[in-house]
């Protein structure tokens, strides 16, 4: 367990940086076989995912940096919590497609409900608004040293400005 509490420690202290903020450039996707990238035109799609008895929403609005984008703050998502509550006890001959026709309808109409927005040139000022929210919340540390060497320096960094402007 020391090992975990190192690693946790060592995640708190990344600078934004050293952070891999779009892990599939252009460039990258270009090299890739052509059954990895065939998908392409819907990864920012705002639609569900279907497995039979399963659905879930995928929110590329939550995750824009990952494809160069500029992050804003995601509209507020509600989950159908009836969908968390199916299981598959006594329903072998049920119709998904059916019982979840309005799901299917969205996932039809994926290619007109792409997330959008200005490609991020540079990284994030720490007073920009999505910041300023995401730091309100979220657990943004996974150890006590984490949180205490942020404090740390950002207090330092708030000193260096009123003294030297």
């Amino acid at each position: 367990m020391h090992v975990l509490t190192k690693y946790k420690e060592m995640i708190d202290m990344q600078s934004p940086d050293e952070v891999i903020w779009e892990p599939y450039p252009e460039a990258v996707i270009m090299d890739l076989p052509a059954y990895c990238s065939s998908g392409h035109a819907i990864w920012r799609t705002r639609a569900p995912l279907i497995f039979f008895c399963v659905v879930e929403m995928y929110h590329p609005d939550r995750v824009m940096r990952q494809f160069g984008l500029r992050q804003m703050i995601p509209p507020l998502q509600s989950t159908n919590i009836q969908l968390h509550k199916i299981d598959l006890r006594g329903k072998t001959d049920k119709d998904w497609s059916a019982e979840h026709s309005a799901y299917v309808y969205m996932w039809n109409e994926r290619a007109s409900n792409i997330a959008t927005d200005e490609s991020l040139e540079e990284p994030m000022d720490f007073y920009n608004p999505y910041m300023l929210w995401y730091r309100r919340i979220t657990r943004r540390f996974m150890s006590p040293r984490g949180a205490i060497a942020e404090a740390l320096a950002h207090d330092i960094t708030s000193i260096h400005q009123l003294t030297f402007g």
